[in-house]
């Protein structure tokens, strides 16, 4: 509709194109059948005219004078008998009866819906209704403003008497009609969610405001419509527009006392052609911004009685939706129960509701047969248990999935749950929160259904993010696909087909936008293979295949699986048309992001949350911080709807660079001082609250250092992109700036800078110390007295020594790797290449996932510190998020920044109407640029790295010490964006909680004595099972002389090594091979090998249903490094080897392919480590990633166990059965 629409679009093109025709008319000399060669482009081919766009009552001359505002505020009652009873006819339901809405009732599972389905149909008996208006005194000149209502019936006028015809009093003093004399209208709170209007009004006859004002209009909650505009009202085509009739809009009719429905009245008023389901546009958006229409509740009121006996009244209404923002969490005073049936609403009903809808016939009688039995069981703890266990069967058969990566079904039914076999973890869908949770339990309406989807246009009072997009970031998959700690929102990979858009017959489409829409999109856009799609049938039959692809995949991976096979990935990862251009654009929609049930749950029942509001924003806030800042979702309002929107999103941010400044010179622009303003005020303000003085001084004093920090703080971050534009000369002249002497000092802001604080930043800390102090002492030798440090050898005791490597898992002294010297060089070196290093997970996803926005051209519209405010001629149609620009400003901002409104105030009085926005600038994301933070674009060039080159070399400083300063503070543009800034991981973190599922256990690895140095495998062909080493000669060459057999290795010295060993390398290309002897050290375990480890990162592993983990990293060694893979023996009854360290557990199911059991590695070789997700505690295994290696991934996506295993041994000999590998 014309007043809701996507939160930071431009302004709608028809007010654009208006705005533009009152600025060129101001000028003067104007014509009315003129053609305007506008700025602002549309579908239409012809030139507008002034007369179509300019509504004037002299031709054009004197334009604001032509014209003048009307204000008119009605209300209409219906007169019902509360013991009589009739059938309720409405447009939806007139083809229903009583007795079908009874059998529509007995599918219901809430009391109150069953209620409510009976409802529809009955009815009080209506009598009589009646619309009282009250307007301006220009207002008759309006058609149909002021008649009188024909339709009402003689023997109710006492109830509802005309104005003027109260009985026993019929105006006999001949008092005016009352009017109103003011009318103000602004928005509230968070970029006005909230609307109030205050209309002032006069009463003359205290007759009529006893019978009729102070009894339908000064009454708390009456719903009062109000309108205001300009009395020359026109369409697009300049025909003139006659002012509704609110008998019309409310099909007020009287025939034998049979009153039609008043549904549609939203439409009427409010539709769109390309958007809602009418065939006409409403009557506000054909009025092009000549008119606002308002309607709301009473929420205040005031009459004072005047000496000459008239009545000056007063009366607020405020906008449906407050009943929603402020309404209480719990309504009754059992909290405790409220919450109960809240929390077994999430945690069981809503499941069992779409298990329900979405199953066949099968699966909903084994449902009903599942409550039947418990209703039969009795009332006992063990039978509510046993059908709690049957319904969890049931979540993760149809919802579930063993990672955080949402699966076709949860797509399609709006929820997901995460676990291993059973739910540990539950999700729900944004869009079907909206719908099932938040409209019915606190959503205004006939029921919880119709709340939701208002097809009949009655205002109902709801939460709807159906427009609403979020910032898409592949990393936020990534992360999902990786971790083991639930996230507190989950991005689908699919979006084509969902619950919010099921494209199905219902016709639901609540996902981003609807089709007509997409196809204009699609036609209109920038991106050729698009264009095709721009076509009603060429769109038609694409979306159908996708369905068509959609339906098959569920239908062959949604089957049995037996336990000894890994179930097929449920993730349905094609991109379908929808889902592919919305990820190319950068965005989601918002009702498709699955937000994590115990969250909602945590919001609804925590004490301090009173209301509505309260409940959602503790959500929110959990959401914006999982996201890292890149979201900043807020809850905002039109009228009898709340939303969702995303703050950081905007529709100039998506695309290219290019792109993106074609859209930004596309935003309508005010002139301010020319001849053609419209403008009648402009104000520019800046505000420092006090808590944030100290960021802005902080951020101040970088301007004077090249030096770069990261966005502490979204206000630090805001500060310092103001600051940048500030500092600059021009906008053509880059890298000159300006600072303040004398210089503020940098210290603090890059002590900020520094969030990370693990053991290395400690022990940097204490080394740092020392540096600065060396050998000076106080000097005061009572302080040297005082303080007193033992020597550090007597406090290393070998007790404590050992107690050490008990804690930290240290290996025994006749194997010491050294491991924690060898770690702190790797990390050194790491960092000395510029890398980032992450402490732990939640940074490294940080790191990823920020990195990645940053470089893919993917920046935030960026909300700086300063307001404009302006006031304009009266127009209607603009709304908080609405986005425009200005041509007066200092030179640097107007090529930068574009204005967000925040809040729409209007006042219509005897001088006229005006309208005034309050707005927030905000940085073209084309523009955005922070030469203080590393996150920012890069803005660095070939000739500033050489300048700093040298000032280096003049101070002695060279080699890597110079090149890590450079790469920190002089960052090329292309540089940046050709790759995220590098992240890696600290091996110390490949265990449990972190970066995996589990510790590793190979404690119980295959090794034949005391003295190997390295795990037996089991390999099969000698020839190929061994990455890089000589198997038939050499120190080093197989222990068995056949094919399938058995290795033993056996290393000598403290680091364990084979002498002179021969190996080969492969050339990185994997062409060739060449053969060397070298020293070899091999690897004992798991632990040992993370300390040979360097440039460790995460890769996707979604494509590989048997992988739990799957990383790569690079030898961390001067030495090559011989790395054998775990298996583990089970020698009950059978022997079985399990383990990658076994040739047959992939060569036996992946059709013969070579399989690597083991490996020589040499320094700085890249590896992959896969950790099998069949037993990630125990099957893990390293194989090469150079092209030559004849073991691809794909060879060994299966489950790491002895093929020889039946079905019945691996459960009564295998874990399920208690059973465990023996050590030998």
């Amino acid at each position: 509709m014309i007043n809701k629409r996507v939160f930071g679009s431009p302004i709608p093109i028809n007010v654009q194109k208006k705005l533009e025709a009152r600025q060129l008319v101001a000028i003067g000399d104007k014509k009315p059948l003129e053609e305007i060669d506008s700025n602002y482009k549309d579908d239409r081919a012809s030139r507008y005219k002034y007369n179509e766009l300019i509504s004037s009552n002299f031709n054009m001359e004197a334009d604001l004078s032509s014209r003048t505002p009307f204000a008119r505020m009605w209300t209409g009652i219906s007169l019902v008998n509360e013991r009589d009873f009739e059938s309720n006819k409405t447009e939806n339901t007139n083809s229903d009866t009583i007795s079908d809405s009874i059998e529509k009732s007995k599918e219901k599972d809430d009391e109150l819906d069953r209620l409510n389905t009976l409802l529809q149909q009955v009815k009080y008996k209506e009598l009589e209704r009646t619309v009282y208006i009250v307007g301006t005194n220009n207002l008759s000149t309006l058609d149909n403003s002021m008649n009188p209502n024909n339709s009402q019936q003689e023997r109710y006028s006492e109830v509802f008497p005309p104005e003027h015809q109260v009985k026993g009093d019929n105006n006999k003093f001949l008092k005016p009609t009352a009017g109103i004399t003011k009318v103000s209208s602004e928005t509230e709170g968070i970029m006005g969610s909230i609307k109030k209007t205050t209309v002032d009004f006069v009463v003359h006859n205290f007759h009529d405001y006893d019978k009729i004002f102070s009894k339908f209009f000064l009454r708390p909650g009456a719903q009062i419509f109000v309108d205001f505009g300009w009395d020359t009202l026109k369409d697009s085509d300049g025909n003139p527009i006659k002012l509704y009739d609110p008998r019309e809009i409310l099909s007020l009719k009287s025939v034998d006392n049979q009153y039609s429905n008043d549904e549609k009245v939203e439409h009427k008023l409010y539709g769109q052609i390309e958007r809602d389901d009418v065939d006409e546009d409403g009557f506000v958006t054909k009025c092009n911004g000549d008119v606002e229409t308002l309607v709301g509740i009473v929420t205040d009121y005031d009459s004072k009685i005047q000496t000459n006996g008239t009545v000056e009244c007063s009366l607020t209404i405020t906008s449906k939706n407050s009943a929603l923002i402020q309404y209480p969490k719990h309504t009754g005073t059992n909290i405790e129960a409220s919450n109960q049936k809240f929390l077994f609403d999430l945690d069981n009903l809503i499941f069992y509701e779409q298990a329900y809808k979405l199953g066949n016939a099968t699966d909903q009688s084994r449902l009903r047969s599942g409550v039947e039995k418990l209703t039969n069981a009795g009332n006992s703890v063990e039978n509510e248990l046993a059908f709690e266990n049957f319904l969890d069967s049931v979540k993760f058969k149809s919802f579930g999935s063993k990672s955080f990566v949402p699966t076709a079904m949860a797509q399609v039914s709006g929820l997901f749950v995460v676990g291993d076999e059973d739910a540990d973890d539950s999700y729900i869908q944004w869009g079907l929160l909206e719908d099932r949770v938040f409209n019915k339990y606190f959503g205004h309406g006939d029921d919880a259904k119709k709340v939701s989807e208002d097809k009949e246009g009655k205002f109902t009072v709801r939460l709807d993010s159906s427009d609403g997009f979020t910032a898409f970031e592949k990393g936020f998959l990534y992360k999902q696909a990786q971790t083991d700690s639930a996230p507190n929102f989950l991005i689908p990979y699919n979006w084509d087909i969902s619950y919010s858009n099921p494209r199905d017959a219902s016709g639901k489409q609540k996902s981003g936008k609807k089709d007509k829409e997409r196809i204009n999109e699609f036609l209109k856009g920038g991106k050729e293979e698009y264009k095709q799609y721009g076509d009603d049938a060429a769109y038609a039959k694409k979306r159908d295949e996708d369905k068509e692809n959609f339906n098959k995949f569920i239908q062959k991976v949604y089957v049995e699986t037996p336990s000894t096979e890994t179930r097929p990935v449920r993730v349905f990862t094609e991109n379908g048309l929808i889902t592919k251009y919305d990820k190319e654009v950068k965005r989601v929609p918002i009702r498709e992001i699955f937000i994590n049930m115990q969250v909602v749950k945590d919001a609804f029942t925590n004490d301090n949350n009173q209301n509505f509001r309260d409940v959602v924003n503790e959500i929110l806030d959990a959401i914006n911080e999982d996201s890292y800042g890149l979201w900043d979702w807020k809850l905002v309002g039109e009228e009898n709807i709340l939303k969702i929107n995303d703050m950081n999103f905007s529709e100039v941010a998506i695309g290219t660079k290019d792109e993106r400044k074609n859209e930004f010179d596309k935003i309508f622009r005010f002139e301010i001082m020319s001849k053609s303003s419209i403008v009648t005020s402009y104000d520019v303000s800046f505000e420092m609250p006090s808590g944030d003085i100290g960021s802005m001084y902080a951020i101040q004093a970088m301007t004077g250092t090249p030096a770069k920090m990261d966005p502490v703080t979204s206000v630090i971050e805001s500060h310092s992109a103001l600051q940048t534009i500030c500092n600059k000369y021009n906008a053509d002249l880059k890298k000159v700036g300006f600072r303040y002497l004398p210089d503020l000092g940098a210290y603090n802001a890059l002590n900020q800078a520094s969030q990370q604080f693990n053991q290395a930043q400690k022990l940097q800390f204490y080394n740092d110390i020392s540096s600065e102090f060396k050998d000076k002492s106080s000097g005061n030798q009572a302080y040297n007295d005082g303080i007193g440090v033992v020597n550090p050898n007597i406090e290393w005791s070998s007790a404590t020594e050992e107690k050490s490597k008990k804690q930290s898992g240290a290996f025994d002294d006749d194997i010491d790797f050294n491991g924690e010297a060898r770690m702190n060089l790797a990390r050194r070196k790491e960092r000395e290449q510029g890398k980032t290093i992450a402490g732990n997970i939640d940074d490294y996803y940080e790191y990823k996932i920020t990195g990645e926005f940053v470089t893919e051209d993917h920046y935030k519209a960026i909300p700086l510190p300063m307001k404009l405010e302006i006031q304009i001629y009266g127009i209607s149609s603009l709304k908080p998020g609405d986005i425009f620009r200005v041509d007066y400003l200092p030179e640097l901002y107007m090529e930068y920044v574009y204005f967000q409104v925040i809040n729409v105030s209007h006042d219509i009085n005897a001088s006229g109407w005006y309208t005034t926005l309050e707005t927030q600038f905000r940085i073209s994301p084309h523009r955005y640029e922070d030469s203080n933070m590393f996150k920012a674009p890069a803005t660095g060039d070939d000739e500033e790295k050489e300048n700093l080159k040298n000032l280096l070399n003049e101070a002695n400083i060279s080699g890597d010490d110079a090149d890590f300063i450079i790469k920190s503070v002089s960052i090329s543009e292309n540089k940046q964006k050709a790759e995220p800034e590098p992240v890696v991981l600290d091996p110390m973190m490949l265990k449990g909680g972190e970066l995996l599922s589990e510790d590793i256990d190979d404690s119980g690895a295959y090794m034949w004595d005391d003295e190997a140095t390295a795990f037996s495998t089991l390999y099969g062909k000698r020839y190929e099972s061994y990455w890089q080493r000589v198997n038939d000669s050499g120190p080093l060459k197989i222990y068995s002389n056949g094919d399938w057999d058995w290795d033993y290795v056996k290393g000598s010295g403290k680091l364990p090594t084979v002498k002179g060993a021969s190996i080969s390398r492969q050339s990185s290309d994997g062409t060739s091979s060449t053969g060397y002897t070298r020293d070899v050290i091999t690897n004992r375990n798991f632990e040992s090998l993370r300390f040979f480890m360097t440039d460790l990162q995460q890769e996707d592993d979604k494509k590989y249903d048997a992988f739990d983990r799957l990383f790569t990293f690079k030898i961390a060694s001067d030495l090559p490094l011989f790395i054998p893979n775990p298996l583990y023996y089970w020698g009950d009854e059978n022997n079985r080897y399990n383990g990658y360290g076994n040739y047959r557990v992939t060569w036996g199911r992946n059709g013969g392919k070579t399989t690597y059991v083991g490996g020589v590695y040499w320094p700085n070789e890249k590896v992959y480590l896969v950790i099998n997700s069949g037993n990630p505690k125990m099957w893990w295994g390293c194989f090469p990633t150079n092209p030559g290696s004849k073991t691809k991934l794909s060879d060994i996506n299966h489950r790491a166990f002895d093929p020889r295993w039946s079905d019945y041994e691996w459960k009564t000999e295998g874990p399920q059965g208690g059973g465990t590998p023996e050590i030998y």
